[in-house]
């Protein structure tokens, strides 16, 4: 019985744990998801246009990190450039190789002079419909939780031990 509360409390800690797991639905026809790989002060950025509209194409990507932490040097996928002009912003931007709806790019590397605290995106869209709306969508950036991983894998090795030795006096 022990073995699957401890279960049940893993599951639970990485559904709450993982923002995308209890996000509610965007009643806009744009939306976006920036995920986070690495760490602690280098990371690659993964964007990913979930627009409802084939019309609304990502054309600039921003990351802001927490006062104090600079963001060193930046480098960018094939097409886009970075800007970076503000100590804790790192700006990506294109005016061709457009992130369409349904998909992803990666390639937007940053390196900080320390580990960030938090870390906000900032999204703007072309909307190729009508080119004088130019909408933007913002969040914190999905970094891995490591912590969860490890509830998860603690709670099925108890549940198997626990499986295995009753097996065993069976």
């Amino acid at each position: 019985m022990r073995a699957r509360l401890l279960a049940v409390f893993a599951l639970a800690a990485v559904v709450v744990g993982c923002p995308t797991a209890w996000s509610a639905p965007n009643d806009e026809p744009y939306s976006a998801i920036v995920a986070g790989v690495g760490g602690p002060c280098e990371w690659l950025y993964i964007l990913t246009n979930n627009s409802d509209s084939a019309d609304y194409v990502i054309w600039l990507l921003q990351i802001e990190v927490d006062e104090g932490v600079v963001v060193e040097s930046a480098s960018s996928p094939y097409g886009w450039t970075v800007d970076l002009n503000t100590e804790s912003i790192a700006m990506w931007m294109t005016s061709s190789r457009y992130v369409p709806a349904g998909s992803s790019l990666k390639g937007f590397r940053a390196k900080f002079n320390r580990e960030p605290a938090y870390q906000f995106w900032t999204v703007m869209f072309r909307n190729k419909a009508d080119q004088t709306d130019s909408p933007v969508a913002f969040g914190i950036v999905d970094l891995p939780e490591p912590g969860s991983v490890v509830v998860v894998i603690i709670g099925l090795a108890t549940t198997a031990a626990r499986f295995w030795g009753r097996r065993g006096r069976s």
